[in-house]
């Protein structure tokens, strides 16, 4: 096995470890999510999302830390669509109550 084949492995062993964690994320994301519809509040908090980014990127290398605030913001951008599809869900269920 070639050395990019070992970097390969060791990419694929961390994936195997993030995965699992996003899902856990997401899952807490639609926690909220019930508790901001219940509670009538926007799906966007910026001065959290800003917080998270800079407290997280201060955990890395400075050269790192465009990168690391482009992947939050991803995974920001895509819990908010996570917490907005429940949202939408849960509207709809009450308008068909009704």
């Amino acid at each position: 096995m070639d050395d990019l084949e070992k970097l390969y492995q060791q990419i694929d062993a961390l994936d195997e470890q993030l995965t699992p964690l996003f899902a856990q994320r997401l899952k807490l994301a639609r926690q909220i999510a019930q508790i901001k519809y219940a509670r009538q509040l926007g799906i966007a908090n910026r001065g959290r999302e800003a917080q998270t980014i800079a407290t997280q990127t201060m955990r890395v290398d400075t050269d790192l830390r465009p990168y690391l605030t482009d992947w939050y913001r991803d995974i920001i951008l895509i819990t908010k669509q996570c917490q907005a599809k429940l949202i939408k869900q849960l509207q709809d269920n009450e308008d068909q109550s009704l």
